[in-house]
């Protein structure tokens, strides 16, 4: 069979096992195989696979059409136009996470290089080095509790040539005991599904991405609780929060924040109108 048979053969294996861009995920796999561009593809579908190469995309197939993300058979994830490193120490880096970056990035222009930014939760990183890079911020630290997690991040960092601080540790946990550290803006994408929500889960998500980076207790508010009570102590006066959120939390989270000393409240919308953000200023000190 030509190229665009056998991307056309795997596509139908794909939708008949449930996988919801089908068409793209066959061809995303034979880009990967080939180690070619888009471009590349369109320029020899009609060529002929050997018997080696034939063999090696049934079974990426496979694994696909078994729900394993294409992100990990292919170790890589875009996000805002860049390419991340990925594997199953960490999240898979989704477009929802885009509205974060860019509600920060467009509330927080000039003098960028005077900022200071806490990545909570970084996974992947690709929020502090999507920040790093697009916002140009002064410094930029960012921190996960898992090792493995932070050694792609730190990877990924290396790769778009970006330079953050990266700490472990269990959310401020991480900041070294002593130090005073106050920044002008924390984000996070924390977990926040709710343990009733799990069987609802596409297999994708539910059986690969790292469980640590999904649940957070029985009403899925248990992170966004410890962050808004611990944030104040770590932020400048004035300075920001911003945090993603699941789109039914907007109400309870923002409650969270103004009961924890935040002001300024305000949710943001992702391009479906549903609720995807919450930031909040903290405008004076709050003792704890």
């Amino acid at each position: 069979m030509t190229i665009s048979e056998t991307v056309r053969k795997g596509a139908e294996i794909l939708g008949k096992a449930g996988v919801s861009e089908a068409e793209n995920d066959a061809r995303e796999l034979m880009l990967y195989l080939r180690n070619w561009n888009l471009t590349e593809y369109l320029m020899n579908v009609h060529e002929i696979l050997t018997d080696s190469e034939a063999a090696s995309y049934r079974e990426l197939i496979g694994k696909r059409a078994e729900r394993v993300p294409l992100q990990h058979l292919i170790g890589r994830a875009y996000f805002y136009g860049y390419e991340f490193l990925v594997n199953p120490s960490v999240l898979i880096p989704r477009f929802d996470t885009e509205i974060l970056v860019g509600t920060v990035l467009a509330e927080n222009t000039g003098h960028q290089e005077k900022l200071s930014v806490l990545d909570l939760c970084t996974g992947s990183g690709c929020i502090a080095v999507t920040l790093k890079k697009e916002g140009g911020y002064g410094q930029v630290d960012a921190s996960d509790i898992d090792p493995a997690a932070l050694h792609v991040a730190e990877m990924n960092a290396k790769r778009l040539g970006t330079e953050i601080r990266f700490l472990t540790g269990d959310l401020f946990a991480a900041i070294p005991a002593g130090s005073g550290i106050r920044y002008d803006l924390i984000v996070c994408n924390p977990p926040y599904i709710a343990e009733s929500e799990r069987d609802s889960l596409d297999p994708e998500v539910r059986d690969h991405d790292p469980e640590k980076a999904l649940f957070a207790g029985a009403d899925g508010l248990d992170f966004y609780r410890r962050i808004s009570e611990e944030a104040p102590k770590y932020l400048k006066p004035g300075g920001k929060i911003y945090l993603e959120i699941g789109y039914t939390q907007a109400e309870a989270v923002s409650l969270l924040l103004f009961q924890n000393g935040f002001s300024g409240i305000r949710t943001v919308q992702d391009l479906s109108g549903k609720n995807r953000v919450v930031r909040a200023d903290l405008l004076q000190e709050t003792e704890k």
